[in-house]
């Protein structure tokens, strides 16, 4: 019978003698804060809390964190989540819910851009050492919203890479999906900072040649796609 410790293996021992060719990895917020420290919750929290930002956490959104003890916003999104789809089956308003809702994801999206590292802070090394590691898996999952994963595999015009925004460039079809080369799959479970809906459509920002990705978002109009699941 295998025992459970507290010894937490190094990337070699993970990986070895494991065939990647055709598994997949999932990229959590340790992988983001690991490179930038400022994505952990408390930091975003800490942030979100601050009045001059354009959106930011009211009295009652704090009241709820509090009452949770945490300072997790996907728990207090789920929560929230849930209890409109109670209320929704019971034909009881919930939409007191929906505006805090609708307010704490606003206020998500806001701090994670408030507090993102600016690309010309992160060694071009860095960015080269993460794509020509997830080059070695056949699909890569990210439950981040930075943009640290999106620049990685732009890095050197995303060579190796395929994100299935390539109807135009910037727009995903459910319909189109087929890769047949063996390109590298980019999944964003829980949307990021460059992804947004416009209509029906799920488009991706995207800067041209002189342009900064951050300074495009602040001067978007558009909400980013964010998810939150538990």
């Amino acid at each position: 019978m295998s025992t459970i410790d507290a010894h937490l293996l190094d990337w070699e021992e993970a990986v070895g003698g494991i065939s990647l060719q055709d598994g997949g990895i999932l990229i959590g917020n340790g992988a983001s804060i690991a490179i930038w420290e400022r994505f952990n919750y408390p930091s975003l929290f800490g942030v979100s809390e601050r009045s001059e930002l354009e959106t930011s956490l009211r009295v009652d959104d704090t009241r709820i964190f509090g009452e949770f003890e945490t300072t997790d916003f996907e728990m207090i999104l789920c929560a929230l989540r849930n209890t409109i789809k109670v209320l929704t089956a019971l034909d009881i308003p919930a939409t007191c819910i929906t505006e805090r809702y609708d307010h704490i994801r606003r206020a998500l999206v806001v701090a994670v851009q408030s507090v993102h590292v600016q690309h010309l802070q992160i060694p071009e090394s860095t960015l080269e050492s993460i794509a020509d590691e997830l080059r070695t898996f056949k699909y890569v999952y990210s439950t981040n919203y930075d943009l640290l994963l999106y620049w990685a595999i732009m890095y050197q015009s995303a060579s190796g890479f395929k994100d299935f925004f390539w109807a135009d460039g910037r727009s995903f079809d459910p319909s189109n999906t087929n890769i047949t080369d063996n390109s590298t799959r980019i999944l964003f479970l829980h949307g990021a900072l460059h992804l947004y809906v416009n209509g029906h459509r799920t488009r991706k920002l995207a800067a041209n040649d002189g342009e900064d990705l951050l300074t495009l978002f602040e001067n978007s109009r558009d909400t980013p796609l964010f998810f939150s699941f538990r």
